[in-house]
């Protein structure tokens, strides 16, 4: 496979699907780009293109007149035309990488003489029928047999946390165990805090009320999502207490991490890149799909997971309090420094260059 192939991604982002499929279809382009290979988005409508162009991204894409979020099969022949004309503007077959929740068997079966059929899993809910699948969960060596039991049906699988695709700003932020005394910072100043793309319980506003005059010295660098509706109380909250800081639409997320010492986080992609910038950090969940990552971070001893907030806010709110407190003391150094450690140990930031080259390699 070479310059003259074309990679398509079927991929959506909007309020309701989370922003992390997208993001890493984007970052797996990112590496095939690089090596010389065509791409382009195929999405369900407008709604997905602002994701698609963050971080001024400039990469092509068509919109499906018929394409669907959560019925596939509605959109198969227009996509098969899509693929046919890849093939014939291209000379050769092209790949097609499919991140979606909603597919099914059919729809792989319905596409497989169009395309090389790749598929990035998160639910295990099927054994599909494709070329390549990738499936980045963090496996335990007790685990690896019941992954490799469930997928037969795919050619290859790229299986664990060394194929998690995080954006290459990422991979360059990466340190050898050796740095880590100079990474990691004596005193426990800056906290990082995240409930992902919306707030819809406004945990970041009664983690705010709470912990900002309980630590008048710590700086709290809270994200703000798309779809937070809470934006004007953050607003007037960071007027009041000069020590939180607003970020929204962040670029350089590499960076940001690494400026703090430590991170409360939704679970999800966030807590690959935490692992990759080896920021001492803890998960909490809100969704049913961010519980696989926060409990198999935390059954490796990577991330502690905190719970979920949908059922024990308070008790999330109660333990991250106690954190604070405990890293507020000087032995906390110690601990932040085991724990940049084993994150670095399974998450190197290169899994994009890894699936990338796995890909190219379908054609030959």
């Amino acid at each position: 496979m070479g310059t003259d192939s074309i990679v398509y991604f079927r991929v959506d982002a909007n309020q309701t699907i989370a922003s992390g499929h997208m993001m890493r279809c984007k970052s797996i382009a990112t590496a095939l780009v690089e090596d010389g290979a065509r791409v382009c988005f195929l999405l369900s409508d407008s709604e997905s293109i602002p994701y698609l162009e963050q971080e001024d991204s400039s990469f092509p894409y068509q919109l499906l007149s018929t394409g669907s979020l959560t019925s596939p099969m509605e959109e198969v022949p227009e996509m098969a035309k899509v693929l046919l004309s890849g093939k014939k503007d291209c000379g050769s077959i092209p790949l097609l990488v499919v991140d979606s929740y909603f597919v099914t068997q059919n729809y792989f079966q319905a596409l497989k003489d169009h395309a090389k059929l790749v598929y990035l899993d998160d639910l295990r809910q099927f054994d599909p029928k494709v070329d390549l699948l990738i499936n980045y969960d963090v496996i335990p060596a007790d685990r690896r047999a019941e992954y490799t039991d469930f997928y037969h049906n795919p050619g290859i699988c790229l299986l664990g946390e060394q194929y998690t695709p995080l954006r290459p700003q990422f991979a360059a932020s990466t340190v050898s165990s050796t740095e880590t005394e100079e990474s990691v910072r004596q005193d426990c100043t800056a906290l990082f805090f995240s409930t992902g793309g919306s707030d819809p319980l406004n945990f970041c506003e009664d983690f705010l009320a709470t912990v900002l005059p309980m630590f008048p010295t710590l700086t709290i660098h809270l994200l703000v999502g798309s779809f937070f509706t809470t934006g004007d109380i953050l607003m007037e909250l960071a007027k009041k207490y000069s020590t939180l800081v607003l970020h929204q639409n962040v670029t350089q997320m590499a960076a940001l991490m690494k400026a703090c010492d430590l991170a409360f986080s939704a679970a999800g992609t966030t807590l690959y890149e935490l692992c990759a910038t080896g920021v001492a950090s803890y998960s909490f969940t809100l969704a049913d799909n961010q519980l696989p990552t926060a409990t198999q971070l935390a059954e490796i001893d990577c991330i502690p997971y905190l719970g979920d907030i949908r059922s024990e806010k308070q008790q999330v709110l109660s333990q991250m309090v106690q954190i604070l407190q405990e890293m507020a003391q000087e032995n906390s150094y110690e601990k932040r420094k085991t724990m940049h450690q084993k994150m670095h140990s399974h998450i190197d930031g290169l899994g994009a260059k890894r699936i990338a080259r796995a890909l190219l390699s379908l054609n030959k």
